[in-house]
């Protein structure tokens, strides 16, 4: 990263009823050496802003999370060797990524799982993205807050010099904190002077109609598809038919639309839904709970396929996510190759189906394509 993308411009206190400068470095005396500067390797701008904030944020538990290579929980592990950061991760593919790295000190810990250890932490330390998910933010920055103890402290670092959503949000947990403005972000913290007094639920149900069942959803913030079912999984639970009998996979499940959806067509039907965000395993399951139906319908994280036996599904769904460069897409593809039995098939939906004109007729035999809702189903057999 270069100097000047990561040079403090200002610092600024926030309170309920003013902005005030708040000093928080005092200037050397004459002659004294300049403070030794903190060696950062490379990081992310906001673990970068959260690296240069150590010394403001006192203790020995941190709690945070990555939006790289977790260099903030490390740097924390390097400088305080007597203490601990445990770092969540809400992808699992990201997950066995920084479990695979080499050198993390002893003493940061990685969790993929639906929510924040009910540990209590010194500082909680997050790194925000502008384009990230408000809801999911507002729940991150509020266990965080949470799990703090009092006189611990919460810090929010995010990519957008020009905020105004983050600090807002802290508004709602505390009313003061304070900030440091740099050319391409901010960071804000806050000491935790008294605990929350109520808890805010981002949680949801929905319920909705497929064909004769009413089907009752659970979904959590960043789970695809929150609050509302995906016009893709309508798409394809309108076109499909699933016969008495079948074993259906469910790849990328979210919160379960479709697999809660395909196990409610037949008493006999049999369902796994794998994700790999630990919340959507969290939400299939209680959904599968609500409508009757766990002991047809199992749930699995994964990010790569590993968990789902070969050659044992007669059906395959699935609603690839778009980013990646079709990476995930072709481990998709891969693992319904690998689940289907012969002549078992694939249905996929998608917005984007170009890539797949090219890629399916490599793997798959019979490809059709049809429109719905906007969307591309795609129709492929196993050879």
């Amino acid at each position: 990263m270069a100097e000047d993308e990561s040079e403090l411009i200002d610092e600024e206190h926030f309170d309920a009823e003013e902005i005030a400068v708040d000093e928080l470095e005092e200037e050397p005396a004459d002659g004294a050496p300049e403070p030794t500067k903190l060696h950062i390797p490379w990081a992310p701008l906001q673990e970068h802003l959260l690296i240069q904030l150590l010394d403001h944020l006192p203790g020995k538990r941190l709690l945070c999370n990555t939006v790289g290579k977790a260099r903030f929980a490390q740097i924390w592990g390097l400088q305080r060797l007597d203490g601990e950061a445990v770092c969540l991760v809400r992808d699992h593919f990201h997950y066995l990524n920084l479990k695979a790295l080499p050198n993390v000190p002893a003493n940061v810990k990685f969790l993929c799982q639906t929510d924040a250890p009910t540990d209590e932490f010194d500082v909680a330390g997050f790194a925000l993205s502008r384009t990230g998910e408000g809801e999911f933010t507002r729940d991150l920055m509020q266990q965080g807050f949470d799990r703090v103890k009092v006189g611990g402290r919460l810090a929010v670092a995010v990519d957008n010099p020009n905020d105004h959503w983050v600090a807002e949000e802290i508004r709602k947990l505390t009313k003061d904190f304070s900030r440091k403005k740099a050319k391409r972000g901010v960071v804000y913290w806050a000491v935790k002077n008294q605990p929350l007094k109520k808890l805010k639920n981002f949680d949801s149900d929905v319920v909705f109609r497929d064909g004769a069942n009413l089907v009752k959803l659970f979904t959590r913030p960043s789970v695809f598809s929150h609050r509302r079912l995906d016009l893709g999984a309508r798409a394809l639970l309108e076109t499909v038919t699933i016969p008495s009998g079948a074993r259906v996979l469910d790849l990328g499940a979210g919160s379960g639309a479709v697999a809660l959806s395909a196990a409610m067509r037949h008493p006999d039907v049999t369902v796994l839904a794998v994700d790999s965000n630990p919340r959507a395993v969290q939400c299939v399951r209680r959904g599968a709970e609500a409508n009757g139906i766990a002991d047809r319908v199992r749930a699995a994280l994964d990010s790569d396929g590993a968990s789902v036996p070969r050659a044992s599904f007669d059906l395959v769904f699935t609603n690839p996510p778009y980013y990646s460069q079709n990476r995930i897409s072709e481990i998709f593809l891969q693992t319904a190759l690998k689940a289907l039995i012969p002549g078992g098939w694939l249905y996929l939906v998608t917005k984007r189906p170009d890539w797949y004109f090219d890629r399916l007729p490599h793997l798959f035999r019979d490809i059709t394509p049809i429109q719905q809702r906007g969307y591309t189903l795609f129709s492929a057999q196993k050879r």
